[in-house]
């Protein structure tokens, strides 16, 4: 079977899988790739595939059909999952690809949030933002570029059509900024593809639903708010935001979620056992 839609951090089937939600190439900091290094070495642990374009996750009916896919590779893979872990705007897919694991009849995966956060309109403003000043630290060029594109309107818009207009703006950009300093436009393209696609991973976690899950274990940084849109058990840890996935402490969460998986059903298979001698 062949998981398309996930990437092997760690393959196996040693233990229970972690499955993790999270876009890295599109922002600074350590990823789970890192993370993987501080887990146990027979914990395979795979990561979701983001979407590669806004069209692929621009309804909530989309966003939970993609969801679904990603939950019925696991499912036809035959692989049991112990925790779904999402990092900051993965927390609300993470959340969701959990109950929906659980709805399918198996034993509900422990969840861990590292910085949840809601992808609202001041989200997409400040991905934007940033990879503009990426550009900008190459193109002198746009020191004058204005930091909103035109047609911006300051109250609240739809994430979809916000979504679009930023992406618009963007590769204009690239575009012309690549063409003034004389540089292959194909390089552009490479840049304006990467912000197309974390501009797709924050719009799933802006359409996700709302999905409540049990056990929900939360990891906040050091200037972490907590957003109330993600209830759990709550843990401050003393660490910047870019190396939460590079702690020991957030690896040691996992490793108790995936603990306390593995002891819930060892407890489920021994009542099990105990229901059939007394039948």
């Amino acid at each position: 079977m062949r998981l398309d839609r996930w990437r092997a951090l760690r393959p196996g089937r040693a233990r229970p899988s972690v499955l993790a939600f999270d876009f890295g190439p599109g922002r600074a900091g350590a990823g789970f790739a890192d993370l993987v290094e501080l887990l146990p070495a027979d914990m395979p642990v795979l990561e979701a595939v983001p979407p590669d374009e806004l069209d692929a996750v621009d309804e909530v009916s989309s966003v939970e059909a993609r969801l679904r896919l990603l939950v019925n590779d696991i499912v036809a893979d035959d692989r049991e999952v112990a925790a779904v872990v999402g990092y900051c705007a993965g927390s609300a897919p993470a959340r969701s690809t959990a109950a929906l694991l659980a709805a399918t009849g198996r034993l509900a995966p422990q969840v861990v949030l590292v910085d949840p956060e809601t992808v609202d309109r001041l989200t997409l403003v400040q991905a934007y933002e940033t990879a503009l000043s990426s550009l900008r630290s190459m193109d002198r060029g746009l020191a004058g570029e204005p930091p909103l594109p035109a047609g911006w309107a300051d109250d609240a818009g739809d994430p979809v059509a916000d979504a679009r207009l930023l992406l618009e703006s963007y590769l204009t950009t690239v575009t012309a900024s690549f063409a003034r300093m004389k540089l292959p436009a194909k390089l552009g393209a490479q840049l304006g593809a990467r912000f197309h696609r974390y501009l797709s991973y924050l719009l799933m976690g802006a359409l996700a639903p709302a999905t409540p899950a049990l056990g929900v274990r939360i990891l906040g940084s050091v200037g972490y708010a907590l957003d109330p849109l993600f209830p759990g058990e709550f843990r401050r840890l003393d660490v910047d935001r870019d190396r939460m996935l590079a702690t020991h402490a957030v690896a040691e969460e996992i490793r108790w979620a995936v603990e306390a998986y593995e002891l819930t059903r060892l407890t489920a298979v021994v009542r099990g056992r105990a229901g059939d001698v007394q039948q």
